[in-house]
């Protein structure tokens, strides 16, 4: 993108002004859409269907690279490309469960096998869309985000009785990028 300094930066839903612009409001959608996901089951989706928009717009304004799907598979339209595909439902549900259901209750002792069991559960669910579309850039930008914590966060499971190696074998499975780290999952270091 280009930009003059003091250039005002507009962006309008329904138009394309500027590739600046768009990259900008595509993000913020993005942001805020993943974060009202943590806290509501689907509760992104308005933010990531006009994520959708920005892209579809963009696509036909200015002829700036990462707004079409044959511009890589790691740009701007995969990513909302998968967050509105019904075939990553299941991260996004992951999203809330592992957020809300897990790591919201873990300020509790008493609730950790509770939360560290609906982790693991969720993050399991995450075989099917990996297996429908392996190696997304969705899945791979949660991991990228998320290894080290479910690693952390699980340090403790076998104290708590939890077994934790169908979780291991399946993160194993989807994240190969980070599957070293999870060789030792559930054990306390």
């Amino acid at each position: 993108f280009s930009y003059r300094e003091n250039e005002p930066i507009d962006f309008q839903q329904n138009s394309y002004t500027t590739n600046l612009s768009s990259i900008l409001a595509f993000y913020a959608y993005i942001i805020i859409g993943a974060d009202r996901t943590t806290f509501r089951a689907n509760g992104g989706d308005p933010e990531f269907a006009i994520a959708q928009s920005i892209v579809t717009i963009a696509q036909s304004g200015g002829g700036a690279s990462g707004w079409k799907s044959f511009d890589g598979t790691k740009n701007r339209f995969w990513i909302a490309d998968q967050l509105n595909s019904p075939v990553f439902e299941p991260v996004k549900e992951c999203w809330y469960l592992y957020h809300r259901q897990g790591l919201d209750r873990m300020y509790k002792v008493e609730n950790h096998e509770l939360a560290l069991s609906t982790m693991s559960t969720t993050l399991q669910k995450l075989q099917e869309p990996n297996q429908k579309r392996p190696n997304s850039w969705l899945l791979n930008i949660f991991f990228d985000a998320k290894h080290g914590e479910i690693v952390n966060v699980f340090s403790t499971a076998s104290l708590l009785g939890i077994d934790t190696k169908n979780l291991q074998s399946t993160l194993e499975n989807i994240d190969q990028t980070h599957s070293s780290e999870y060789a030792n999952l559930g054990a306390k270091k």
